[in-house]
């Protein structure tokens, strides 16, 4: 019989009533031990409701296949980022944690001058904190990503997340910014955008268009930025 090795013999004990944010496939945590890192986890589902449900089996499938394929492009855009004068426009990826809520998925934590988590770009614009300068953060994001061909597949207003991350730890100086801290691999059923770099542009597009309707900014394709109404 093979033993199971985890990363650590210590399993991290979490409470679904911190997390700081709860989507439809995962949760998020500060991680207790590093606040300077976050721990992505699965939502837990009935075992028994996958056995009788097509349905659940499909959510876990696809909840798994969304983590896969963001490691994935996380991996590839480190390998092939050769230009370090472009800053990483999506949040760093640091493996695996056994967790009392399953295995976790640990990330950087994109947080303010007081150690809070940043907002996003949502918060700031349902708030009227939306200024110039964030303006610019985001679009210099948005910039990046077409110059390193990220693959998006989720460019929701919520992903992007203004503040500093945890360059420090990477040997560089911590930079004030706006970053995608998920959504980002292609995880749709045909894998277009992985084609070639025109096909990616292309779904970069209209994924920044989508976005753009939901907070109110306009988007111009030409010119790939964000402009206020």
């Amino acid at each position: 019989m093979h033993k199971k090795v985890f990363l650590s013999d210590d399993v991290i004990v979490l409470d679904i009533n911190d997390a700081i944010a709860n989507g439809a496939q995962r949760m998020v945590f500060v991680h207790p031990n590093d606040p300077t890192l976050l721990i992505k986890v699965h939502k837990h589902q009935d075992p028994a409701v996958f056995k009788r449900s097509l349905d659940g089996w499909f959510r876990k499938k696809k909840s798994l296949h969304y983590s896969y394929k963001e490691y994935v492009e996380y991996a590839r855009v480190m390998l092939s980022h050769t230009n370090m004068s472009i800053a990483l426009p999506i949040s760093h990826m640091y493996g695996f944690v056994h967790t009392s809520l399953g295995v976790g998925c640990v990330t950087e934590h994109v947080v303010q001058e007081n150690g809070i988590t940043g907002n996003t770009v949502r918060h700031k614009c349902e708030t009227m904190q939306f200024t110039l300068s964030d303006l610019g953060l985001l679009n210099e994001a948005v910039t990046q990503i077409f110059s390193l061909g990220v693959r998006v597949s989720d460019a929701n207003p919520g992903n992007f997340v203004f503040g500093y991350r945890r360059a420090s730890a990477l040997g560089f100086r911590p930079v004030y910014g706006c970053f995608l801290v998920d959504g980002f691999g292609d995880s749709y059923p045909i894998t277009v955008r992985s084609w070639c770099r025109w096909t990616n542009s292309l779904g970069l597009n209209d994924c920044f268009k989508r976005m753009s309707k939901k907070i109110e900014l306009k988007w111009d394709g030409r010119a790939r930025r964000f402009t206020l109404p």
